[in-house]
């Protein structure tokens, strides 16, 4: 933006106006360089957590409002009751699906016989009030059977 408004200095007919645009594009970037380099000195200094993210060559976001009801983000654990099942198996009920699957940052097509894996990340939509929560499905490992020994 100052560097917009000294061009105005070069349309004014001012003496000296290019002289005044030079200091001007001098002070701005200088500005930009010492300032955004402090930045990261003055965070460690001060102690505000930061963290650096790997930039992603493709994302896919929505922005909401308001959380919706109904939608929840699982990652798959080892062990779970979902883990290693096809999508037909998984018991969801009517009222809850599985709308979206990441594996090792790519898309797995949504189908009935596609195999759920540990480590897995579902998107799963269901009812605000449908019974029961699906979570366990995803989460909770699957309790080992009794041994008789």
């Amino acid at each position: 933006m100052p560097i917009l408004l000294g061009t105005y200095i070069l349309t004014a007919d001012v003496p000296g106006a290019a002289r005044m645009y030079d200091i001007v594009v001098v002070v701005v970037a200088f500005s930009v360089i010492v300032q955004g380099g402090l930045v990261p000195a003055i965070v460690r200094r001060t102690g505000v957590p930061m963290r650096t993210v790997e930039p992603e060559p493709w994302a896919l976001g929505t922005r909401f409002r308001h959380e919706p009801a109904g939608m929840h983000r699982y990652l798959i654990a080892a062990g779970a009751p979902a883990d290693g099942c096809t999508l037909a198996d998984v018991a969801l009920g009517e009222d809850a699906w599985i709308s979206l699957i990441s594996r090792d940052g790519a898309l797995v097509p949504v189908r009935r016989d596609t195999t759920l894996q540990a480590g897995d990340e579902v998107v799963v939509l269901a009812d605000p009030a449908a019974k029961p929560d699906p979570e366990p499905l995803f989460t909770q490992p699957t309790p080992a059977a009794p041994s008789n020994r």
